[in-house]
């Protein structure tokens, strides 16, 4: 091996060309320039004319002219450069021919020779890398031709920016390397991958020899296997009552309850936990824990996803009482007594809805207490009733109370104030007031009956209201029939329209004394002098009539006379 060579051809009478050389090497570019020169050579004194001059080097014609030159000893024929490029190992040879005509017209006068260069330091090479995920270890196998005589040989794996994150020695005469990854060295990895389950890492050879350093680098996938969320959720019933009641805090008592729950939840391998929803009965949380109150459903779903986009999801379901909710309403109707007429009697029923069952540690009862107060608001009566499920027989989930009290004012107004308590609720109604009506009563000045009156069987209508207001005359009967009078003046302006030859004062209302249940007939009549105006009814409803005033001229503030009668049931 060398950096520089030299041959001589054959020659004619004493004169012949030697080709010289000298290389320059650039280690990074695995290259080594050439610099030649062919010139004349051998005897001192003597002068040949020279031609057809031809140099070939590593198989390329770098000369080749047919230029006749007087040549003497070291007289410079062709002198150039020639870059030659080095095997992968750091070798390389080449070959040099070169030839003239010296004192003839004709080629009479040639040489060669083979050179072998420097060998070139070079790196090791990666040959194959397999595809990893950050729980396992990867293994490389690659050529390192230069051996031992390497100062340092590394691999290296490195992220998509192209900065190195874990380095390790290998074997300098060795073919393959399996990475042993430190808990730490796999954290590392990890993190280069937060919001994605794959990315791209480089895995490089690294050589130095002396000054120089060489890299040889394959791209590779790397995975995070098993990086799913954990979710570990638990629901559980704040309620003190409730668990009480069932003796579990993991049953639901439907309608009525603080279901408290955790999700639990954590990312894995490096990623951030990005959303977390939990569901139930139509309602939903985005938060680790918190709680539903008087849900009717007991499942519960839980989702969790991380910054890789990683989603985990989990149910439970728990067991639920299927509890009806207390509710209350109460009847009650009040009547003379039949022993007493001046006193009075008041029945009342007590309703609703009742869970009957057990919830599991304790079977629910109720408690049905009660309130009746005269119209100053006074308690005139009450009572707590404690019962149990024998006085509600059937599945149902219903219950009825009866209640009868007596010995009331028949001429005071009474309510029933009813409250109903099971072991989770309370539920509360009160009556319509309450009086009792006698068959008569009397004054100073009338006698009424409240009750129907017959002769011979047939019920006789009477009177029940009369009176005036507003203009109007007006009659009650107690069957329920009205009748009422209006009679006056009113002012209208006939001329305001104009429709099928008639001015007209367009629609006018008056209200009714008071507001019918049933409208049965109503008229208008009336009129004025000097216009021929006339009025007839244009509407009428349960609470006015209204009526058109028409004339044949157009008159303003024309005075009309009014007569209304209306007819129909006031109840």
């Amino acid at each position: 091996m060398a950096l520089s060579g030299s041959f001589k051809t054959t020659g004619y009478n004493g004169r012949y060309l030697l080709f010289t050389w000298v290389a320059t090497q650039n280690v990074s570019g695995s290259k080594s320039t050439i610099q030649w020169t062919l010139r004349g050579a051998g005897v001192e004194d003597k002068f040949y004319t020279g031609t057809n001059f031809k140099v070939v080097i590593d198989g390329e014609t770098v000369t080749n002219s047919s230029a006749k030159i007087s040549l003497g000893s070291n007289t410079v024929v062709a002198s150039g450069t020639k870059t030659i490029s080095h095997l992968t190992d750091g070798t390389r040879s080449f070959s040099v021919s070169a030839s003239a005509a010296i004192g003839s017209t004709t080629t009479n006068c040639s040489g060669s020779a083979t050179f072998t260069l420097d060998k070139l330091p070079v790196g090791a090479t990666l040959l194959t890398i397999s595809e990893f995920n950050d729980e396992n270890n990867p293994t490389i196998t690659y050529k390192n031709p230069d051996g031992n005589n390497v100062s340092t040989l590394q691999v290296a794996i490195g992220n998509g920016a192209g900065e190195m994150l874990i380095y390790k020695n290998l074997n300098k005469t060795g073919t393959s390397y399996t990475f042993n990854f430190t808990d730490a060295e796999r954290e590392l990895l990890r993190s280069q991958v937060k919001y994605r389950s794959t990315t791209g890492l480089t895995v490089a050879i690294i050589t130095t020899t002396g000054t120089e350093e060489f890299y040889s680098s394959q791209n590779v996938v790397f995975t995070i296997k098993n990086g799913t969320p954990t979710l570990n959720p638990v629901v559980f019933d704040t309620n003190a009552i409730s668990t009480q009641l069932t003796g579990n805090p993991q049953t639901i008592i439907k309608h009525y309850n603080d279901m408290s729950f955790t999700a639990n939840a954590a990312a894995r391998k490096g990623a951030t936990i990005t959303s977390i929803s939990v569901e139930n009965g139509g309602s939903k949380q985005t938060t680790d824990t918190g709680k539903f109150s008087n849900t009717d459903d007991n499942l519960f779903l839980f989702s969790v996803t991380d910054s890789r986009n990683n989603t985990t999801t989990k149910s439970i379901t728990l067991p639920m009482v299927d509890y009806v909710p207390l509710t209350c309403s109460v009847s009650a109707e009040i009547a003379l007594s039949d022993s007493d007429s001046t006193k009075s009697d008041i029945r009342f029923v007590v309703s609703g809805n009742y869970f009957k069952k057990s919830f599991g540690a304790e079977t629910n009862y109720l408690n049905i207490s009660y309130k009746i107060k005269n119209s100053s608001g006074q308690v005139i009566n009450e009572e707590m009733i404690g019962t149990d499920n024998s006085m509600f027989p059937g599945e149902d989930n219903t219950y009825e109370y009866e209640e009868i009290r007596t010995d009331f004012d028949y001429q005071d107004t009474y309510t029933v104030e009813v409250e109903v308590q099971d072991l989770l609720t309370t539920a509360k109604a009160t009556s319509k007031q309450l009086k009792a009506v006698p068959v008569f009563d009397w004054g100073e000045n009338d006698f009424n009956f409240n009750v129907p009156v017959k002769i011979k069987g047939t019920e006789i209508d009477y009177i029940v209201e009369q009176g005036e207001k507003n203009g109007w005359y007006y009659r009650k009967w107690n069957g329920g029939f009205a009748e009422c009078w209006y009679s006056g003046n009113v002012t209208v302006d006939v001329g305001a329209n104009y429709l099928d030859g008639y001015y007209h004062s367009g629609s006018k209302s008056i209200n009714y004394p008071f507001t019918m249940a049933r409208v049965l007939y109503g008229s208008v009549d009336g009129g004025s002098t000097g216009n021929m105006n006339i009025v007839r009814v244009f509407n009428y409803t349960l609470t006015s009539i209204s009526y058109i005033v028409l004339g044949q001229a157009d008159v303003s503030s024309a005075n009309v006379r009014l007569n209304i009668y209306v007819v129909g049931q006031w109840r």
